[in-house]
């Protein structure tokens, strides 16, 4: 693995209130890279969006 993290968030972290989908933002390989999140707020819907996400980079870093 390459040590890179990836997570959905919805805590309000003041932080990230320049994230224009505040307080959900996205982190996109490390804790200080954050972007806006257009993941499902349905909880299911959106475990299946985030598990196609993570399936798509693990098949870019076969």
């Amino acid at each position: 693995m390459d040590g890179k993290m990836y997570r959905h968030d919805n805590f309000p972290n003041p932080c990230w209130k320049g994230v224009s989908t505040y307080p959900k933002h996205f982190h996109n390989g490390s804790q200080s890279n954050t972007q806006e999140s257009s993941i499902n707020d349905d909880p299911a819907l959106g475990v299946r969006e985030f598990m196609n996400f993570i399936r798509n980079i693990l098949d870019l870093n076969e």
